[in-house]
């Protein structure tokens, strides 16, 4: 489950000052993902220092697992 190339946030793919760029992640499968920057010779800095972030993606397939729910 990736990102498009277009969506991937690669070193170059530059955004100048009052400019914006929308990204589409279809989020189709369940899964665990995490996101963080890719500023040019920076990125593993900016992870360790905890410029990161993940979110979780639910489907029905996975609700018939009978996996660990809630708090657990």
């Amino acid at each position: 489950m990736g990102a498009l190339p277009q969506y991937d946030g690669y070193t170059t793919d530059y955004i100048q000052p009052q400019q914006f760029k929308d990204y589409y992640y279809p989020n189709d499968r369940a899964g665990t993902l995490w996101y963080h920057d890719h500023v040019m010779d920076f990125t593993a800095r900016n992870i360790n220092m905890g410029l990161a972030g993940f979110y979780l993606v639910e489907d029905p397939h996975e609700a018939e697992l009978n996996l660990p729910q809630g708090e657990y």
